[in-house]
């Protein structure tokens, strides 16, 4: 089971994993367990550098929608990616 048990009317929003010390990115794996879910799903790599990666995208009905920001979140995390549309 993907998720934990959710009440009628809940939904998961965000989907947030670690990749350890190798680069943020999405493995086909993770893009297939996305399905037809509309969900914001995160990765964080690079937790060996003084400045982490985080890779957010939008999945929606099988379309992803890859968002950064051109900045560093408080000197904390480094986006790494620009904003594109991808089909599934």
């Amino acid at each position: 089971q993907r998720w934990p048990s959710l009440a009628p009317g809940e939904w998961p929003v965000l989907d947030l994993h670690s990749h350890g010390p190798i680069r943020a990115f999405f493995s086909q794996e993770d893009r297939r367990d996305t399905g037809m879910e509309v969900i914001v799903a995160g990765v964080v790599g690079r937790l060996d550098q003084q400045v982490p990666e985080l890779l957010l995208s939008l999945f929606a009905c099988g379309i992803e929608v890859q968002v950064s920001m051109p900045m560093e979140l408080d000197g904390q995390f480094k986006f790494v990616k620009s904003i594109k549309v991808l089909q599934s």
